[in-house]
């Protein structure tokens, strides 16, 4: 691969240059909300805001995490009252490995042989 010339690489540099500052320029030029009520004095105004996004944002999560374990619950993977070691190998769905299911079984069987002797 053929190196270039000097005048080329600074010519690169030069445009890389002039590249990066019309950027900043650009970037400085935004006006965001969040620093105009800052820049303005509002900063109760934003503090309220971030609070309520962090409080409707925490409910979206708690939700999402509810039905993540009711469905945990439901397929018996959680200890408790309902709670089945044995419940998944007798169930397998359908994107379960059938050898998987079949080593799974065996060691279920292993486990349960030495806990009756």
């Amino acid at each position: 691969m053929r190196t270039p010339r000097r005048s080329a690489r600074v010519a690169t540099l030069w445009t890389w240059a002039w590249r990066l500052q019309h950027r900043r320029a650009d970037h400085e030029q935004l006006d965001y909300g969040h620093v105009r009520l800052v820049r303005a004095g509002r900063q109760e105004q934003l503090v309220r805001f971030f609070l309520i996004a962090t409080l409707v944002l925490g409910t979206i999560f708690l939700g999402v995490k509810v039905i993540e374990y009711k469905q945990k619950f439901d397929h018996h993977l959680i200890p408790g009252a309902g709670f089945d070691i044995r419940y998944h190998a007798e169930h397998p769905t359908a994107a379960d490995n059938p050898g998987k299911i079949a080593e799974e079984k065996e060691e279920l069987e292993k486990a349960f042989a030495k806990t009756r002797i």
